[in-house]
């Protein structure tokens, strides 16, 4: 296949099947023939800051998927995401806000910009995030798997907050400095 679109739909499919190095895989060949192409670029960049690895060239890339679509809400979570991976959190904070925009914001999105805000010290305000986000979720006919686990970690860390305990917030690179 020599067509980066089709290498994009393709990836999708080992994504849905369970095979995400053989996916990875496929992005970056997608962006072997295409450097600019924003979807693989993103897909990539926020696999990468998922697993907490390459980070650098994750928010490189993700950047580069910016410039094309600057104001695509997915794009925005994808930076905010990696910029919270990096540990910078004030700028991850910028980000998914532009990204929360809108009625029903993504649940994902809400999740991450919660996260952010209780890395912030902003904790009652990353609750109501939260919580809109497991709101957001209950209102899906079908959830989508990712949702699923979501919902899990949503309904964990409204219970801690109840409890004046601390939430279980992704990792980033400043966990790594601190030790924590």
């Amino acid at each position: 296949v020599h067509d980066p679109e089709t290498l994009y739909y393709l990836s999708h499919l080992y994504q849905l099947a369970g095979q995400k190095q053989t996916s990875e895989a496929v992005l970056q060949q997608a962006l072997k023939l295409d450097p600019d192409y924003a979807p693989a670029n993103n897909d990539l960049g926020y696999t990468w800051a998922e697993q907490g690895k390459h980070l650098p060239e994750a928010e490189a890339m993700v950047r580069s998927a910016l410039k094309v679509e600057p104001g695509n809400t997915s794009f925005l979570d994808s930076l905010g995401w990696v910029l919270y991976k990096l540990g910078r959190f004030d700028a991850a904070r910028e980000n998914l806000q532009k990204a929360a925009v809108g009625p029903n914001p993504d649940p994902v999105i809400l999740n991450h910009l919660g996260d952010t805000l209780y890395r912030l010290s902003q904790k009652a305000e990353a609750v109501k995030l939260w919580q809109r986000s497991l709101d957001g979720i209950g209102k899906l006919a079908e959830p989508r798997d990712e949702l699923k686990e979501l919902q899990v970690k949503l309904q964990h860390n409204l219970a801690q907050s109840r409890q004046n305990k601390p939430a279980s917030v992704e990792p980033s690179l400043s966990d790594e400095a601190t030790g924590t």
